[in-house]
């Protein structure tokens, strides 16, 4: 039976990026797929095949990892065409044929697991998962690109929202919006103004200062933070 070689030179190097991004030695990942760690030195060098039963391997192994997105994308794209079977989509093309009252704005964004300023796709948050977002959400997001997904990774101090909930954030400070992004002694964090604080949560604390900015899964005060960017909307939402 022949074997499927991940096409192009630009893909061996994909698996050699991938251990440097996360910090992984190869001996471990080997282990993990329960190969030979000559086997991925063979891979990346082009001397060996990349088979389905090693990408099945490596998907395994990647599993509840923090990697596990960036696998898939990695191995969305080396194997395409033909798709790997069992792998998402991560988007669909919208039908150039279907009539123009049917078509519906698309957009893929990427997932961060922290704010970031710039390119979303450069981000040491991004690692290769994207999202389709259509209609209102990817009307937003072209008027205000480069934007960006952002997953919260804990709850909303106010509960307002909750772990894994998926925000839509504008590189853009809008001061009207609820939720900025503040620069917090050069860390970017999600915060909320004193403000709008007290105005529809109830917040009393700190009420010797009239502005200021609550980090929104502690609500501790963050003093000297500048707003930068802000959430535009609610890609998805634990209900």
């Amino acid at each position: 039976m022949r074997r499927t070689k991940i096409p192009g030179v630009d893909a061996w190097p994909m698996l050699d990026m991938f251990l440097k991004k996360f910090g992984l030695r190869q001996s471990f990942l080997a282990k993990k797929c329960g190969v030979r760690p000559q086997i991925l030195t063979d891979i990346k060098s082009g001397r060996r095949y990349f088979s389905k039963k090693m990408a099945d391997a490596l998907l395994a192994a990647s599993q509840g990892e923090p990697w596990e997105f960036w696998v898939r994308h990695m191995l969305d794209n080396a194997f395409n065409p033909p798709k790997y079977e069992g792998l998402e989509e991560f988007f669909e093309d919208m039908d150039e044929d279907a009539p123009e009252a049917t078509k519906v704005p698309m957009n893929s964004l990427p997932i961060l697991t922290t704010p970031c300023l710039g390119d979303p796709f450069e981000s040491n948050a991004y690692y290769g998962e994207r999202i389709s977002v259509a209609e209102a959400i990817a009307e937003l997001a072209l008027s205000t690109e480069p934007a960006y997904v952002l997953r919260l990774h804990s709850d909303d101090v106010f509960k307002r929202l909750r772990s894994g909930d998926l925000l839509l954030v504008s590189q853009t400070a809008d001061a009207e919006k609820e939720i900025m992004v503040v620069d917090h002694m050069g860390m970017l964090k999600l915060a909320r103004s004193l403000t709008h604080s007290r105005i529809f949560y109830g917040f009393s604390d700190y009420k010797e200062r009239k502005e200021g900015w609550l980090a929104l899964d502690s609500g501790i005060l963050l003093l000297e933070a500048e707003p930068v960017s802000c959430v535009i909307g609610i890609v998805w939402a634990d209900l």
